[in-house]
């Protein structure tokens, strides 16, 4: 990025920019005073997970209270569609999941999908999903199959493509994730780092389809995940700059925003703790921190401490912060949809057409 301000921050402002890089958890159903503290020293945004949402009233009562702490407070949340939702049941849009659209093989119906998920998130305040899940599930013990669109890297590729251009088309920034793709394990990164057995020439060769796909259809965001490539590299994908920089940045020409999967998961904390894997995932090259589900103030504290202690012991360069902040700063300013274009039936229509019965049934009145 250009203009980069190279003046030494104050101790204010160095703690400022630690702060703009962090999504912790809310929480709570409602905002909780140490949020509101945070918002104020400059956190970039928030993420309500399934246990801090009740009904639509409640939801938009939330986001409504962050956004009007201050300008450019971003609220994130994983909203896929299928098995993977936080809305469904709160004035969102009940949608099958990517599986069952891959199996449609129909991009327009991929492009509806995620734009009526958008809809919904506007409609809840929402400005950043953390979808869609782009690995390809060649795998079939990979955890996250069913939030996949198949196991064909150039069918992930179409439709991984098709469900941007859609949520953005709503208005809301979109997340390919879960880079570099940990289909192709049977590991859940919850539990233990991924590990991918392929060379580099590999992963350039066809592995990252699905992302060039993503960042072609000018995806905002990307996720990277707690994938190990001990052919790439010998640390998690979060905190290496072959992988963050050298690849996703250099050769895919990545210019969006990088924000990590959770950091408090065993596949990046059982190898890095939080005080080591904050800085650490920004001098690689993300922009945002995903503290997870479980992350509050004092993990927010830690995260702050160790990025502002890393600059000062030179293995975090400001510059690295500025151009972070900048990048988030862009997030959450696509124009909003018109939400007359909400259509409730889509997802009844939709899993008609992809219902598949096998063998003999009988229905009971």
């Amino acid at each position: 990025m250009t203009g980069t301000d190279h003046s030494e921050p104050t101790v204010t402002e160095l703690r400022r920019l630690a702060a703009g890089v962090l999504i912790p958890a809310v929480g709570r159903t409602v905002v909780p005073r140490w949020v509101e503290a945070r918002i104020a020293d400059g956190v970039g945004g928030f993420i309500p997970y399934g246990r801090n949402i009740t009904d639509a009233a409640q939801v938009r009562t939330m986001t409504a209270r962050l956004h009007e702490l201050r300008d450019h407070v971003l609220v994130a949340i994983d909203e896929e569609g299928g098995d993977v939702n936080r809305l469904e049941d709160a004035g969102g849009i009940s949608v099958p999941g990517n599986r069952a659209l891959g199996r449609l093989d129909d991009l327009d119906a991929t492009r509806e999908a995620a734009f009526q998920i958008g809809l919904s998130l506007v409609e809840a305040g929402v400005d950043w999903d953390l979808a869609p899940a782009v690995d390809a599930a060649v795998n079939p013990l990979s955890p996250n199959g069913i939030r996949c669109f198949g196991a064909d890297r150039d069918l992930v590729s179409r439709h991984a493509a098709a469900w941007v251009e859609g949520l953005q088309a709503a208005g809301v920034s979109a997340c390919a994730k879960h880079y570099p793709g940990h289909g192709a394990s049977g590991t859940d990164a919850h539990l233990g780092s991924p590990r991918i057995d392929i060379s580099r020439e590999e992963l350039l060769e066809s592995y990252l389809d699905p992302f060039r796909a993503a960042i072609a259809a000018g995806v905002d965001s990307i996720m990277v995940s707690h994938d190990l490539l001990p052919q790439v590299d010998d640390v998690p994908a979060t905190i290496s700059h072959e992988l963050l920089t050298v690849i996703l940045r250099g050769e895919l020409g990545y210019e969006g925003v990088i924000i990590t999967d959770a950091l408090e998961m065993a596949g990046i904390h059982d190898v890095a703790p939080l005080e080591v894997s904050a800085p650490a995932a920004i001098a690689a090259g993300a922009d945002a921190l995903c503290l997870g589900s479980a992350a509050f103030d004092e993990d927010t504290a830690t995260a702050i401490d160790a990025i502002v202690a890393a600059v000062h012991a030179g293995t975090l360069s400001v510059e690295r912060l500025r151009d972070a902040n900048a990048r988030l700063a862009r997030l959450g300013t696509r124009p909003r949809a018109d939400l007359a274009a909400r259509d409730a039936s889509i997802g009844e229509r939709l899993a008609e057409r992809v219902t598949e019965v096998d063998g003999g049934v009988v229905l009971h009145g």
